[in-house]
């Protein structure tokens, strides 16, 4: 409780307050020489770098600087994260047909996810507090990842799929209501999974690949580079720049231009 404590002082988002606790609790105390030997077994860069945090935070608590703790902290050397690439056309077809085969509050987030951007944590915990309404259009007003304020204009489908899901449903607090409060990011995932095991086609099928089917087709409509970091929610434009890389589509149509 005390680190969790120490977490909310900095302002991070719920769910990483969320994942950094539960790595806290199986990171021993000797974690200096514990994160040396995880970062010597060549394990994901992606993955060391959140342990890494997590012990960066807990030295902080500790009374060390945040400067002393980066110093003190080994440099994480590992395993680059494999490119993901977004669904092309035709697997964004059948991927929307599918959703439609699939009860509600699911359906709905599915259609979603390519539509906005959203992570999955971010589009199950939204509010009706969240849905303003700036002339004909419906804008979502929320904390993003790292406290971050984020205002996203919802397009003219997503506008219509999600009035469509309010007017049948007219759900209170939460957009997405589940058994006790909002419905939960893996209970979306086990949908994917689903999909993912019985249609060979989208077998990468992800809540993250349908955010970077979002930002590649952004990028496949001429949209600037800081206006997707915008609507992602992103600090770094460079970390934009990961998700807009040409899909396969692009590639063919490029190569077919010789």
């Amino acid at each position: 409780m005390k680190f969790k404590k120490y977490l909310q002082k900095h302002a991070l988002a719920p769910s990483t307050i969320k994942v950094y606790c539960r790595l806290n609790r199986l990171i021993p105390k000797n974690c200096i020489s514990w994160l040396e030997a995880e970062i010597s077994q060549r394990k994901p860069l992606s993955t060391l770098m959140v342990k890494r945090s997590v012990i960066k935070f807990r030295l902080m608590m500790n009374g060390a600087s945040e400067e002393e703790a980066i110093n003190i902290l080994p440099k994480c050397r590992g395993l680059k994260s494999q490119m993901r690439m977004g669904l092309t056309d035709r697997q964004l077809k059948r991927y929307e047909q599918l959703c439609h085969t699939i009860p509600d509050p699911f359906s709905t987030i599915l259609q979603l996810l390519h539509l906005t951007g959203f992570r999955i944590n971010e589009i199950c915990t939204l509010k009706r507090k969240n849905l303003v309404k700036v002339d004909d259009r419906l804008i979502i007003e929320m904390m993003g990842k790292g406290g971050k304020p984020r205002r996203i204009p919802l397009s003219k489908k997503a506008q219509r799929i999600l009035k469509r899901y309010l007017q049948t449903y007219q759900p209170k607090e939460w957009i997405f209501e589940g058994r006790k409060n909002h419905i939960k990011p893996s209970s979306v995932r086990n949908w994917t999974l689903k999909i993912q095991r019985e249609n060979p086609e989208l077998s990468k099928l992800s809540p993250h690949v349908l955010r970077h089917t979002f930002a590649s087709n952004l990028h496949q409509r001429k949209v600037s580079p800081i206006t997707i970091q915008m609507l992602m929610g992103h600090n770094d434009l460079r970390t934009t720049q990961r998700y807009i890389h040409p899909t396969i589509d692009d590639l063919i149509s490029g190569i077919d231009m010789l």
